[in-house]
């Protein structure tokens, strides 16, 4: 059996003791929506690292900083917090591509076609020039169906 040493379990016991008491304070200064997309992770010396699970709540967090660390100063538990520091961890839901509903394809005008033709042209990168020309060809044919 290994045994931690007392001034490290002390720290561990006193920071963890500090971030649980943070969580109903966090809630209540972020507001329930931001709330349901960040929680605090960590609270060293006066710095509390938040997550969230995405660029969009990251960024309102960045925004609201100030804000929050206001109403969080009037607990006990966030009153040495000076800054914030917020990290992206998406959610398993979050991961993959983003999908829209589902619409059919709107036919694009062969002058469209043709320009795409024309600056794939001009275009000296051959990955891209592949890339267009097989655009142009697709929304030929779309236009085409129609």
């Amino acid at each position: 059996m290994k045994f931690i040493p007392q001034d490290l379990a002390h720290g561990l016991h006193k920071g963890l003791g500090r971030l649980s008491g943070l969580y109903p304070v966090w809630a209540a200064a972020v507001g329930g929506e931001l709330a349901r997309h960040s929680r605090p992770i960590r609270y060293v010396d006066s710095c509390l690292v938040a997550e969230t699970d995405s660029p969009v709540w990251a960024a309102r967090l960045r925004l609201h900083q100030r804000e929050i660390i206001r109403a969080m100063a009037t607990h006990e538990a966030a009153s040495g917090i000076r800054e914030i520091k917020v990290c992206i961890v998406p959610t398993a839901t979050a991961v993959g591509p983003v999908s829209s509903p589902e619409r059919p394809a709107s036919p694009v005008p062969t002058w469209v076609a043709d320009s795409i033709v024309r600056t794939a042209n001009n275009i000296n990168d051959p990955e891209l020039k592949k890339a267009l020309l097989r655009l142009s060809q697709t929304t030929a044919v779309a236009a085409r169906k129609k």
